[in-house]
């Protein structure tokens, strides 16, 4: 039997009571919903444990990362404050004085707080959508923006 057969004809499908034509309708949608999941599934195969157990630990290191960045960040901004009342010692005016140290804070924390937030935040909508290896990369180039400013903080400590 050819697959042309079993389509009905104009005259055939104008016989057919209602509930008939609806049942063909909807085993031409499901089938066409069939193709479209097979397709899916084989284009986009689901993460294996492994994969999400790895991106479950990116996950967590980079928020120990925040963590820790977000702690240094404190830290400096204590010691901005500190050379803050120095230099306000040493008779200079205080706009000087914000005006030197925003210099260098703004050089380093606000370019790389934007970046590390940007890629954090592609990170877990990727995962959010279980594209695993989209998201590991934003994660990793996160903690690399978060590492090297931490080692900019480190300078100033």
């Amino acid at each position: 039997m050819k697959v042309s057969e079993m389509i009905p004809k104009r005259k055939q499908w104008k016989n057919w009571s209602l509930p008939s034509k609806y049942a063909a309708v909807g085993l031409c949608i499901s089938l066409i919903a069939l193709i479209i999941t097979i397709i899916f599934q084989v284009i986009f195969p689901p993460a294996t444990k492994h994969q999400v157990k790895e991106v479950d630990e990116k996950v967590s290191s980079v928020s120990k990362q925040f963590s820790s960045f977000s702690k240094q960040l404190s830290s400096f901004s204590k010691q901005i404050e500190t050379l803050k009342w120095e230099i306000i010692a040493q008779n200079l005016s205080e706009n000087e004085v914000e005006n030197q140290l925003d210099k260098e804070f703004r050089k380093v924390f606000l370019k790389e707080k934007k970046e590390a937030l940007r890629l954090y935040n592609a990170g877990v909508v990727a995962y959010d959508h279980n594209h695993f290896k989209n998201a590991l990369s934003y994660f990793s180039k996160a903690l690399q923006v978060v590492e090297i400013s931490a080692f900019h903080f480190s300078k100033f400590s």
